[in-house]
């Protein structure tokens, strides 16, 4: 069950401790479960996934009180404006072949990373997404395509393309490729977050752990996963509306992400 206790702090203040339940527990769900098991402030009361093996041995390895393999029964009683206007906005999230063949199986690119920067596109413009039209290219013939690339149309007339390539070529070392672009009529950012800046080479080959995402430091999980889940713990904790990622944001970037799909089924332009 997910709930609130109450924590006590390093110079003796009382905080909430923030309750916390993990719906799916593949290879994001169960990184998430690790960093929340490893904060002070939280509590990782439950876990939930549909196979009851893998169910009862993240239960055990992290020590949680309670799993689910029905997430219905888990939510039971549980109810700068210096770039001028944003125009347009590009990013992409690129994984190798070798690790994307058993993913496709449950889930394609555009909803399985694609989702993640149409958030941060909502996020950016401060707009809506109104339309999208997105074409995939299944190359292996998996469940779900191999290449998803899609193209959002804002309330604000802003351009967004999102292009999500789960087949980098044999040999390219795990890591997202990923990089982000935002363009606005008096400025610009970009984001090179996939540099290489770790290579390790030994006889099995080149390898380039990561660095930014969920690096293993002294047997814990760091990186931007950590500090994601600690700022949306800490919210919880403080009683305090998240302010940068809101869950009405999260639902509509998902609302967007299955409306391109439904484009690239189609292939017709779909109303969001």
């Amino acid at each position: 069950m997910l709930g609130v206790g109450m924590w006590s702090g390093t110079w003796g203040e009382t905080m909430r401790a923030v309750g916390y339940g993990v719906i799916g527990l593949g290879f994001f769900g169960e990184k998430h479960a690790a960093v929340v098991a490893s904060l002070p402030q939280a509590e990782l009361r439950a876990v939930c996934t549909r196979r009851a093996e893998r169910l009862q041995e993240v239960q055990r390895r992290l020590g949680v009180p309670r799993a689910y393999q029905d997430y219905h029964e888990l939510l039971e009683r549980i109810r700068s404006g210096a770039l001028g206007q944003v125009v347009s906005l590009y990013a992409r999230r690129n994984i190798p072949a070798a690790r994307s063949a058993t993913v496709l199986e449950k889930i394609g690119p555009l909803l399985g990373d694609g989702v993640h920067d149409t958030d941060l596109m909502l996020w950016m413009t401060g707009a809506k997404i109104v339309s999208a039209y997105a074409l995939t290219h299944s190359v292996r013939g998996l469940k779900n395509p191999d290449i998803g690339w899609a193209m959002y149309r804002f309330d604000s007339g802003a351009v967004g393309v999102i292009e999500d390539v789960w087949l980098l070529p044999e040999g390219t070392p795990f890591r997202i490729h990923e990089q982000l672009e935002v363009l606005g009529t008096q400025g610009a950012v970009y984001v090179h977050g996939g540099d290489t800046n770790l290579v390790i080479q030994d006889r099995q080959g080149v390898d380039c752990p990561d660095t930014l995402y969920w690096p293993q430091v002294h047997g814990e999980t760091a990186g931007a996963l950590r500090a994601e889940i600690d700022y949306f713990v800490g919210c919880v904790a403080k009683g305090l509306k998240p302010t940068v990622v809101t869950p009405e944001e999260a639902r509509a970037a998902v609302a967007a992400v299955a409306a391109a799909e439904r484009s690239a089924r189609t292939g017709k332009i779909v109303r969001v």
